[in-house]
């Protein structure tokens, strides 16, 4: 537990908790599958669509309590969870209104549900970013609340919405991801963009916002998108990677640039300073600045526990 602890404390990439959820599976003999991390939580789902906790910090795996899970989102601080029936749920800091609730800075253990515009809508998908989050409902419509030019609701970026709120100005959308302050979303092929842009991450040139979504020309169709903090990774229909902002030890690009990968890639996910793709022959690789990891586990394998009682939140800042 020491050395998961300490690791994590270096850096909370995907293969620490994946580390984390083979301790726990093989002691309790759960099945679980690692579905989001940042460095404050980590999120995974059983093969009952139950969803687990693991917060930054604490030594045990935190049942959240709800069913049905099948998409999940992990900002810095709050978690998004949307079930089978396409409810939206939200847990964590509550600072900047990222949760969505109707009230500013009331932290939540337990996940509550996000009503407000979302009451009778249903949500397929969710993004969340370091201060907002967003949503794509059934009907390919874009919801946001939280801070920030990620929200694409005001031509302030300051501007605060602590419930959903339609982004009517972006188009019909079939996929959508959220970086630190920014968001990108798929759209027959097309990629609509909207945020920070200081890093070159929407994949236009110049530093000033876009506050309002916008096209991003691209001379070939779109299939796939991940966001990281600073950068968006897009795949084409050929299964070839193109980034744009700052990746890890990458020089930054303000344009969609490809990048060579080992193979077709399948899908793209995205960490703060690194790009993971999928290949089509089932292996992993990794673009960018992936933090290193001691290979060797520690001599006593102790396992993480299963815990019921909620841990407290981290301490909004």
């Amino acid at each position: 537990v020491r050395w998961l602890l300490r690791n994590l404390r270096r850096g909370s990439d995907k293969e620490t908790w994946l580390q984390v959820l083979r301790f726990v599976a093989a002691r309790n003999r759960t099945r679980l599958h690692l579905r989001a991390c940042s460095n404050a939580y980590g999120v995974c789902v059983d093969n009952a669509s139950n969803a687990w906790s693991w917060t930054h910090g604490s030594s045990c795996l935190m049942p959240l309590e709800l069913r049905a899970v099948v998409h999940v989102a992990v900002g810095d601080q709050h978690i998004v969870l949307v079930t089978r029936a396409g409810e939206v749920f939200t847990r964590g800091s509550n600072l900047k209104g990222q949760l969505g609730h109707g009230v500013l800075g009331e932290a939540s253990l337990y996940p509550q549900r996000v009503t407000g515009a979302l009451l009778g809508t249903r949500v397929v998908s969710a993004a969340a970013g370091a201060q907002h989050t967003a949503v794509l409902t059934a009907e390919t419509r874009v919801y946001t609340w939280g801070t920030g030019a990620g929200l694409g609701l005001s031509k302030d970026s300051r501007f605060c919405a602590v419930r959903p709120t339609w982004v009517s100005k972006a188009p019909l959308l079939d996929a959508l991801a959220a970086g630190g302050h920014h968001t990108v979303g798929v759209g027959g092929g097309r990629v609509v963009a909207w945020g920070r842009n200081r890093d070159g991450q929407l994949g236009q040139r110049g530093c000033h916002e876009y506050m309002a979504p916008h096209c991003v020309y691209l001379p070939f169709k779109v299939r796939d998108v991940a966001c990281g903090e600073r950068h968006t990774a897009v795949l084409d229909l050929w299964g070839h990677l193109f980034i744009c902002g700052i990746n890890g030890n990458f020089e930054p690009c303000r344009r969609f640039t490809k990048r060579p990968t080992d193979g077709v890639c399948s899908s793209v996910s995205a960490g703060e300073d690194y790009t993971i793709v999928a290949l089509a022959n089932g292996a992993e690789q990794v673009i960018g600045d992936l933090p290193e990891l001691h290979s060797a586990p520690p001599r006593k394998r102790q396992c993480l526990q299963l815990c019921t009682d909620p841990p407290a939140p981290p301490q909004q800042h």
